[in-house]
């Protein structure tokens, strides 16, 4: 029964060894995750989707892992595309667009067109004129040889200096080539100059992967949008899909209070405390945590929290370490001190005066059959 205290006991000293390593390592764990939950959201490098606090963190990693897939995606039709537009490169001949030539040594042909500018070689006719008074457009029937006298560009054209230049075969009107304004039939027209991984100005049958559509707030033409981008600056999507207003201290959010705050408001500041606060007045005590310290800039104060954040994580391992060499040490002293208590002295030769022997230490105490029996 002995034995199996001594051996039971280190292992009890263990256990609470180990039960002391692990909360001390969750103290850091929640220390960590508190700071990175405080930390300013970049719109710029990772524009992730913005969520509210009753949105749970596994549909903002679906979210992400869908922009990345789309990214490859992307890439990989841009790159099978550019293969395509070099092997048709090869084998097409280049058209180039000729510019209205005006011929004052001519006849006109008379009663020209009003857009003609200089005389005509037919009557009535915007493709005969010798030059042009306001925008010169390629025809398509043509191949961009021929051109037409116009006051304006046509659907499906867009200006570019002061011709009318033709819009892709997928676009209904646009800004330039292969930029689409607005979009043939119930295309959606994805509306995302913000983000380069898109193809802002495409027309598509279905947003991609991030985008969701909007067929409301541009009722010319559908949109495949960011998330963000369908309330506005200000408001932010709740857990039914309605636009509510952010907190007063937020400029920009992701749901309600201070807390979800993606940018303060003016005269607001979070950079050391997670959440927008009112910014401090002259004289103040910026150390109360009831108002935010706003006299360093943003960068600075991020990186004062950082370095905070760091030495809180040095300080916890230092107690971690700490703890562990107590606990060993106690242990040591526990096993020591069993080792000496459980020495067997062996007792020295002595004489036994009542039954005249000499007990030599190698005997227990001595027997009673060795008494004399009175």
């Amino acid at each position: 029964m002995a034995e199996n205290e001594q051996i039971s006991m280190p292992t009890m000293i263990v256990v609470l060894q180990i039960g002391v390593i692990l909360l001390l390592v969750s103290a850091a764990l929640i220390v960590w995750r508190k700071h990175s939950r405080s930390q300013p959201v970049r719109p710029e490098t990772e524009p992730g989707p913005e969520s509210g606090p009753d949105r749970e963190p596994d549909e903002n990693e679906q979210l992400r892992r869908a922009i990345a897939e789309s990214i490859e995606v992307e890439k990989e039709r841009q790159m099978i595309e550019n293969a395509l537009k070099n092997e048709e490169n090869e084998n097409e001949v280049v058209v180039e667009e000729v510019a209205p030539i005006s011929f004052p040594d001519l006849t006109s042909a008379g009663n020209c067109h009003d857009e003609c500018n200089g005389g005509c070689t037919e009557s009535s006719s915007a493709t005969s004129c010798f030059a042009c008074k306001h925008l010169t457009q390629t025809l398509r029937n043509k191949g961009g040889s021929g051109f037409k006298c116009v006051q304006k560009c046509d659907d499906t054209y867009y200006l570019d200096g002061d011709k009318c230049k033709m819009c892709s075969s997928h676009c209904h009107t646009c800004t330039k080539a292969e930029v689409c304004e607005t979009c043939p039939g119930s295309m959606l027209l994805i509306d995302v100059d913000n983000l380069p991984h898109y193809d802002h100005g495409k027309c598509v049958e279905s947003c991609p992967p991030g985008l969701i559509a909007d067929y409301e707030t541009n009722l010319v033409q559908a949109r495949c949008i960011w998330r963000k981008d369908l309330c506005g600056e200000g408001y932010y999507i709740n857990s039914i899909g309605k636009c509510d207003i952010c907190d007063s201290s937020c400029k920009t959010c992701s749901g309600p209070g201070p807390m979800s705050c993606d940018v303060c408001s003016n005269g607001y500041g979070k950079g050391s405390i997670g959440y927008c606060r009112p910014c401090c007045t002259q004289g103040s005590n910026t150390k109360d945590y009831h108002c935010e310290d706003c006299s360093k800039p943003q960068a600075l104060r991020n990186y004062d929290e950082s370095t905070g954040f760091f030495a809180s994580f040095l300080w916890v391992i230092f107690v971690v370490f700490l703890s562990t060499g107590c606990v060993l040490a106690v242990c040591q002293c526990f096993k020591s001190n069993q080792k000496h208590s459980s020495i067997d002295y062996t007792p020295l030769p002595h004489y036994n005066a009542v039954n005249d022997k000499v007990n030599l230490g190698c005997d227990d105490e001595d027997s009673e059959d060795d008494t004399p029996r009175i």
